[in-house]
């Protein structure tokens, strides 16, 4: 159970918010001082959602904690990830820039990770928009291509790809932007009320449950 007892006085209720990211409304629900978890039903994977809850007391209001989710993520899907998005490839000596759009979580229908492929071989793996190769010969032209991923794709599986873009030596590139695919990314924040788990409600892909611990003002 929750502790209830805070710089301000006992928590008298929570206020929470729900709905899919961007469109959230506040939750006309009954969540007492003693409750720590709320069922979410009724999801639809691969649809991003985004939760908050704040704690009041008579005090006042406590800061709020949220997080983004997913009732379960799917492989990001061609027809959706309308990706061909303007790319820059940057020489600094012989340091190469790489950078990528980012798509929205609606897009991807996952928190997505990338693959980038240089000259056809796997290069590395990001959660970024961007990344850095060093060290390379500057006479040379480069392939990049770039994949989009999802947690629900097994390794055997591919996900979404850019096209192939070649990267022209610093000496002869001109000023055309290379065109690449991008994606965003998703993620937890934090407040005082620390720690909402997302769990599973038995084998269930349409519902979520949500519990939380609240805890003292300024405490760890």
């Amino acid at each position: 159970l929750p502790e209830q007892e805070d710089t301000f006085g006992n928590i008298t209720s929570y206020t929470v918010t729900f709905g899919i990211l961007g469109n959230e409304t506040t939750l006309n629900v009954n969540i007492t001082p003693n409750m720590n978890e709320y069922h979410l039903m009724d999801l639809v994977p691969g649809v991003p959602y985004h939760f908050t809850i704040r704690a009041s007391t008579n005090g006042g209001y406590g800061e709020t904690d949220e997080i983004t989710f997913f009732s379960q993520e799917l492989a990001p899907s061609p027809n959706t990830c309308t990706i061909l998005r303007m790319v820059r490839g940057q020489w600094s000596g012989s340091t190469l820039i790489i950078t990528w759009t980012p798509l929205t979580l609606h897009e991807v229908r996952g928190f997505p990770f990338y693959i980038v492929y240089i000259d056809e071989e796997k290069h590395a793996n990001t959660t970024e928009s961007s990344i850095l190769l060093t060290g390379l010969d500057t006479s040379k032209s480069y392939t990049v291509q770039v994949e989009v991923r999802t947690r629900f794709l097994n390794p055997l599986e591919m996900g979404v790809f850019s096209n192939e873009v070649t990267i022209a030596p610093p000496e002869v590139e001109d000023s055309k932007d290379s065109a690449i695919l991008g994606f965003a990314l998703g993620g937890v924040l934090g407040g005082i009320l620390v720690g909402i788990v997302i769990g599973t409600v038995g084998t269930l892909l349409t519902t979520k449950l949500l519990t939380w611990r609240s805890k003292r003002k300024g405490n760890d």
